[in-house]
């Protein structure tokens, strides 16, 4: 049936123009369900880390909530694509660098596609040859200035969720965190499992967490229930679609929670 109409569609010249109009209502779309998931961690006037903000999908999202948010983004391109999208915006505050376990300075690994760019040679290493990661080609190093999470919580405040995703080096930003908060997500590879349970490990040091987890951009949780790190781990390894990530999320149990 799909191929009858697209067929229809080229003879009548109109298949470019509605792959447009379908483009752009998936793109609502979707969208619409980031919105409804992000709105179980954060409200109007809550503070938000966007760690690895690239060109600004989450943090367009977090401020369509009415989230005040702080964007933290080594690429000087990136950011100034950032900035011209939500640079006048009352709730948008900006930090061109990255975040690790200590200040000072790191080598950037930059990439061809802006998204993979890392601080983390063992990640590119391990996932240059994954399928369909061809035009994935890490080209030059650039020393970038980077600061801590307690840093940036010393300047800006707490925040109530923290989205990080820096391509492999979610560690040593969270081992730049000494203090428990609220909620937060940090993005997996099933290439480098051990460092997804390493990150759990550490939150577990900070407070008394329950995790879920994120296939892609599906925007639902794997389990209906939140967890144990020991069952997220267990779900991971034993996911039937491999060479994808995702992002597993992390909350205090409820009578944990400060108010």
């Amino acid at each position: 049936m799909r191929e009858h109409v697209r067929n229809v569609l080229k003879r009548l010249g109109l298949y470019s123009a509605a792959r447009k109009v379908l483009d752009v209502w998936r793109q609502r779309q979707q969208i619409a369900r980031a919105r409804a998931f992000y709105r179980q961690f954060i409200r109007p006037g809550d503070l938000v880390f966007d760690i690895g903000a690239n060109v600004g999908s989450r943090t367009a999202i977090f401020l369509s909530l009415g989230a005040r948010v702080l964007a933290v983004e080594p690429q000087a391109d990136c950011m100034a694509q950032l900035k011209a999208h939500f640079g006048r915006h009352p709730r948008a505050a900006f930090y061109l660098g990255g975040a690790a376990a200590a200040p000072g300075e790191l080598e950037l690994h930059l990439s061809t596609v802006n998204a993979t760019s890392s601080f983390s040679p063992e990640w590119i290493e391990c996932l240059k040859n994954r399928p369909g990661w061809e035009n994935h080609r890490w080209y030059a190093t650039q020393k970038v200035p980077v600061t801590t999470l307690d840093a940036l919580i010393a300047a800006h405040g707490t925040p109530v969720f923290i989205k990080i995703d820096v391509e492999g080096y979610e560690l040593p930003v969270l081992q730049g965190l000494s203090q428990a908060v609220a909620a937060l997500s940090f993005e997996y590879s099933p290439e480098m499992l051990s460092a997804a349970a390493a990150c759990m490990a550490r939150l577990q040091q900070l407070g008394v967490y329950e995790f879920n987890a994120v296939y892609k951009e599906s925007f639902a949780f794997m389990r209906s229930e939140w967890t144990t790190a020991e069952a997220v781990m267990q779900l991971l390894e034993h996911h039937p679609i491999k060479h994808r990530s995702g992002d597993i999320y992390a909350r205090l149990r409820g009578e944990y929670v400060q108010n």
